[in-house]
């Protein structure tokens, strides 16, 4: 476990990289203890855990296409609430699913005022039923949405710095 630990902190240091890749591997083909895992983790810490390696990552799909409820146990585990955009990207839910599931409103306080949507443990179950209604396709789903954000990007200029590249931010008083 230290391995896996030291490989998340310190994911460049040359002489660790082999022996913690080999070591992430063998982990990570045990399902139970994949599964054991993922029950401790937020989403936010699963996430970086797939980021290590390739094994980790299908590990981690494999283990939530099995028992999809894994993924409420990781949203329960976060330290707060999670907001409609975490929540949609989490789970893999489109805005519609988002807004049939239970959830609180808050105003916004900022000048632009509006509101926002937190979810909680009962929104998660319902997203869990959603989730395993689909069938396993949950990963297929992140895939499409990687692939069509990419798409996006490449189609704005501005976001890669190619258009009004160097261009200072001006206040303007008013």
């Amino acid at each position: 476990m230290f391995c896996v630990v030291f490989w998340l902190l310190e994911p460049r240091t040359p002489r660790w990289m082999v022996s913690c890749r080999v070591c992430m591997e063998a982990l990570m083909s045990c399902p139970d203890l994949v599964e054991t895992l993922l029950r401790h983790l937020d989403h936010v810490s699963s996430v970086a855990l797939s980021r290590t390696c390739s094994a980790a990552r299908t590990a981690q799909r494999a283990a939530i296409r099995a028992n999809p409820s894994l993924l409420a146990a990781a949203a329960r585990n976060a330290d707060r609430a999670l907001t409609k955009t975490a929540l949609m990207g989490w789970f893999a839910l489109t805005s519609c699913e988002a807004d049939a599931l239970p959830r609180a409103m808050y105003a916004r306080t900022r000048p632009g005022g509006g509101f926002y949507y937190l979810y909680r443990d009962d929104a998660f179950d319902g997203a869990t039923a959603v989730v395993a209604a689909r069938g396993g396709t949950w990963a297929e789903r992140l895939d499409r949405r990687r692939s069509w954000a990419k798409k996006i990007e490449l189609k704005r200029p501005w976001a890669s710095g190619g258009l009004g590249q160097g261009m200072k931010r001006v206040r303007v008083a008013g």
